[in-house]
């Protein structure tokens, strides 16, 4: 009778520990999938960002305008808040990109625009919010910054 009770007990045991191993491993796979979900959305919008920037200093350096002092940013953030709302749909304003425009005292051939992006990517994960019910503070973990830089010699 004690052999058979305590085959019973080592059964009911490891039953548990099953259950428990079970519910590790579930937790363990979502976050890894929700990991690679994020990871995945985040190289997305860097790349859309980097095309974004390298469009933008190709336009730049063909634009005449910049060279001659007379503007012409406002025209290269605007090809590039449209090139990345219609390729992403991610909605830019003129304050996320950079023109630099050419150093007018420069030589000849020498002179380079530069386009820079920065953008501030919501975070896929509700990271803020579930370190803030714990801690009661704030992380900063509400967006990951993203930025992109491209520079090209002005054509002249």
């Amino acid at each position: 009778m004690g052999a058979m009770r305590s085959f019973v007990v080592k059964r009911a045991h490891a039953k548990g520990q099953a259950i428990i191993e079970m519910i590790f491993s579930v937790i363990m796979f979502t976050l890894m999938l929700v990991s690679i979900a994020s990871i995945s959305a985040y190289l997305y919008v860097q790349h859309t960002m980097v095309t974004a920037a390298r469009e933008g200093a190709r336009i730049a350096s063909l634009n005449t305008d910049l060279g001659s002092g007379m503007g012409g940013e406002a025209e290269v953030q605007e090809h590039v808040i449209e090139l990345v709302q219609s390729t992403s749909g991610i909605t830019l304003s003129a304050d996320d990109i950079d023109v630099t425009p050419p150093d007018p005292g420069g030589a000849v051939g020498e002179r380079s625009v530069t386009v820079e992006i920065d953008y501030a990517m919501p975070n896929p994960l509700p990271l803020e919010a579930m370190l803030s019910g714990f801690a009661h503070r704030e992380f900063g973990l509400d967006n990951i910054p993203v930025r992109a830089s491209a520079t090209m010699r002005y054509e002249e």
